[in-house]
């Protein structure tokens, strides 16, 4: 199969589905709306490969990838499309997987190398499907114990892999032609690594420019086809790793925070009870936040933002979200992002100072106590601020009334908390309903 000319990317045009090649998929139509596969972190990275594309290729698609045609074989006997054939002289029993281990969404909760029922299902992947995991896997894929013979490499664990601490963020213009276009970054181009750059896995090679963070080759990744073209097997373990870099000029397409104020900006990941839209919002609030939100961006455009919640080998889930260009200032926007954090420390500041009323040793972190299981999470927050947020961003509502909703949502959590322990306690819920400048713990940003 060669993904430069057979159709395996699944888009969705004006005419609705389609399934295309690369060569399609970079051809500037204007009728692919945006990539549609059905798993949010293989959209995503297949998207990543084209944004490297269009960085190699100055503008003129077409011509490079006349160049570099051969190089596209997913099963090419010397350098198949991002594997690494070193691991063909190592093929075993004891060295191939279930191929059923290779894409996230039969992981569940939890470890995909501890899912025995999928494990043993015997699923075969199209090569079609094999190819999108397999671009998911070199990009999104969690650390923890390999599965591959230790004593081949010498490598016993892997690290995240380079999306999974970096999430994958972008500027979505309305048609993927467009979207290439807005993505476009100051900073060195890189090299497309279209298979195993050499060297052997674990090794840490320079980061190089763009193109390389965006096709690093984190596995090293053996599909292993059936005699009738499926895929039933596959080989992984440890790649190249890339570092702790988080150089805006080289890993642009990211979301960027500050710990600290007097902090300089570093990538920010993701967490399931982190909601996106926010982390959006702050990646775009900041003058002097760097990455792809720093420039003008196209105001009829979406920002979008695509990762994957885990820890260590644990794996939580993708995710996602999105948020409308803001049509305000960055300055305004700022505002905003300060005033959720306000209101949410006001929320938390307020429980923990009923807690204490009853319970002064008892901290933030003191999970036993009984005021904690009637206190309202700040998930509700989130949900009620979000359409009060792109309100604002749209210019459909001034900031200071965006603000005054928001206190006002917090106002009525504070208050049917209060109701809630005040028949075990009413000093507690006296304590809930009295303004204080008591904060919560640790952080309060999410």
């Amino acid at each position: 199969m060669n993904l430069l000319t057979d159709p395996w990317i699944d888009v969705f045009t004006v005419d609705g589905p389609a399934t295309v090649s690369v060569a399609d998929a970079v051809r500037d139509r204007g009728d692919i709306l945006d990539v549609t596969s059905g798993d949010a972190l293989e959209d995503a990275a297949i998207l990543r490969m084209l944004l490297a594309i269009d960085l190699v290729s100055y503008g003129d698609p077409a011509r490079w990838l006349n160049g570099t045609a051969r190089r596209w074989e997913l099963f090419g006997s010397s350098d198949p499309f991002w594997q690494n054939s070193q691991l063909r002289e190592h093929l075993s029993e004891r060295s191939v997987s279930p191929v059923v281990t290779l894409p996230y969404r039969f992981a569940g909760n939890g470890s995909t190398l501890l899912d025995h029922h999928h494990n043993e299902s015997g699923t075969r992947l199209t090569p079609a499907a094999a190819a999108r995991a397999l671009l998911m896997r070199q990009q999104f894929s969690v650390g923890g114990i390999q599965p591959f013979p230790e004593s081949v490499f010498g490598v016993k664990s892997a690290k995240s892999a380079i999306a999974s601490p970096r999430p994958f963020a972008w500027v979505d213009a309305g048609n993927l032609a467009d979207t290439l276009v807005a993505n476009r970054r100051p900073g060195p181009a890189g090299t497309f690594h279209h298979s195993w750059p050499g060297g052997r896995p674990a090794d840490t090679p320079p980061p190089g420019g763009q193109a390389d963070a965006l096709t690093w080759q984190s596995r090293s990744i053996l599909l292993v086809p059936d005699p009738d073209g499926y895929v039933g097997g596959v080989s992984i373990t440890e790649g190249l790793r890339y570092g702790e870099s988080t150089d805006p000029h080289l890993v642009p397409h990211t979301t960027f925070t500050k710990k600290k104020p007097a902090d300089p900006y570093t990538a920010w990941d993701v967490h399931l009870s982190r909601p996106p839209w926010r982390q959006l919002l702050t990646a775009y609030a900041s003058d002097d936040a760097p990455g792809v939100f720093a420039a003008e961006l196209p105001s009829n455009g979406r920002i979008r933002l695509a990762g994957l919640a885990a820890y260590q080998s644990r794996i939580d889930g993708p995710v996602t979200g999105t948020l409308p260009v803001p049509l305000i200032s960055r300055a305004c926007a700022a505002e905003l992002d300060a005033a959720i954090t306000e209101t949410r420390k006001r929320l938390i500041g307020r429980i923990i100072a009923a807690g204490r009323s009853l319970a002064p040793s008892s901290g933030p972190t003191s999970t036993n106590a009984w005021w904690k299981r009637s206190m309202p999470t700040t998930t509700r927050l989130n949900t009620d601020f979000e359409p009060i947020v792109r309100a604002a961003l749209t210019a459909q509502t001034t900031i200071a009334d965006a603000i005054a909703q928001m206190r006002a949502c917090a106002d009525t959590s504070i208050t049917e908390f209060a109701s809630t322990i005040a028949a075990a306690s009413p000093t507690a819920a006296a304590a809930a309903m009295t303004p204080t400048t008591s904060i919560a713990d640790g952080d309060t940003s999410q």
